[in-house]
């Protein structure tokens, strides 16, 4: 129970192999927050930004009324702590540890008449009004995924390929070093059903590759970022501030708020808004347990892939094979 009356909630199922998810809540004075961060990338550092976000005081981080941009003042340094953060994990050598190794950020505040909503990357914000009547979803945030528009713009980059300090070599000729060319992922239809859409992979200059058009991290090491200055080369990051968006809140109605990582996401569709909301109204205190559990249960059921050009096939997902779920959800 927090100290506005809100009820939060948050809980994580963790693939024992991959084991990067976070979900968190808290309280201040003036707003109570929910985030979630999904994490990605290999290595001995690959846990490095869950860390990091575990060991941090996000009541004082998030009191700063502009954590969420990426500004660097003119003695270079970032002004917010959290960027601040972020750029102290990497080590100035060559093996840098945000070299590959990114993350999602989703956060809400919670304030008496609004939601602030902040996002970077794909783990999905949503708010719902609620009634015994009904289920409205009110505010969904956009993924920075293939349909959002930064695709468009990344493609027109002068990077990729182009760049000589890249620290892969795997691209073929793609645009601006976006991949789309047989490049799919799965979408949930109803709850028995699957198809495959268009997705994509971007190139970075910290020699990554994700399917997402920004995400935390991805820092190159330093002695890549200084041939870029020394050749006059503009380096291409992920990492860029949050996107915000705020969502008036009315006093006089009861809400449901849900940011979950994308084991959530890719088990469901836009018709299990109604049940995803129900699991928030109906038992607050433990919606993010029975949230997590009901898309680990999505996981692992038996599903009918219906990929394009080929006849419809029953899947069921190995264990080891279904992803880290976090949930951060309120009932305010």
């Amino acid at each position: 129970m927090s100290s506005l009356t809100n009820i939060l909630s948050t809980f994580v199922i963790q693939n024992p192999f991959n084991k990067q998810d976070v979900a968190m809540s808290g309280s201040t004075t003036d707003f109570d927050w929910v985030l979630v961060a999904d994490g990605h990338g290999r290595g001995l550092h690959k846990h490095v930004l869950k860390e990091l976000f575990l060991g941090m005081d996000w009541d004082v981080v998030l009191s700063d009324e502009n954590f969420y941009k990426d500004t660097i003042d003119e003695d270079g340094e970032y002004t917010s702590e959290l960027y601040q953060n972020i750029n102290n994990t990497s080590i100035d050598n060559y093996n840098a540890k945000l070299m590959g190794v990114g993350c999602t950020l989703s956060v809400v505040k919670i304030f008496p008449e609004r939601f602030e909503c902040y996002h970077i990357g794909d783990s999905t914000i949503k708010i719902y009004e609620c009634s015994p009547e009904s289920v409205t979803r009110i505010m969904k945030s956009e993924d920075h995924d293939f349909s959002h528009h930064d695709t468009e713009i990344l493609k027109t980059r002068k990077c990729g390929l182009e760049h000589p300090f890249r620290q892969t070599n795997i691209w073929i000729k793609s645009e601006g070093g976006v991949k789309t060319k047989d490049i799919w992922c799965p979408r949930v239809l109803d709850a028995q059903n699957v198809t495959m859409q268009p997705s994509f992979y971007v190139s970075f200059d910290d020699g990554s590759k994700i399917n997402m058009s920004r995400a935390l991290g991805h820092i190159p090491s330093s002695d890549v970022i200084e041939n870029f200055k020394k050749e006059g080369l503009e380096l291409s990051l992920s990492q860029q501030s949050l996107t915000k968006k705020v969502v008036p809140r009315n006093p006089n109605k009861k809400y449901a708020v849900l940011a979950a990582t994308d084991g959530l996401w890719d088990m469901v569709c836009n018709e299990d808004d109604k049940f995803l909301a129900g699991f928030i109204c109906e038992d607050s205190e433990n919606a993010s347990q029975n949230i997590a559990r009901f898309a680990k249960a999505r996981w692992l059921q038996e599903w009918n892939y219906n990929f394009p050009g080929r006849k419809i096939e029953k899947i069921v997902q190995d264990e080891r094979n279904v992803d880290d779920i976090g949930i951060a959800c309120a009932y305010c």
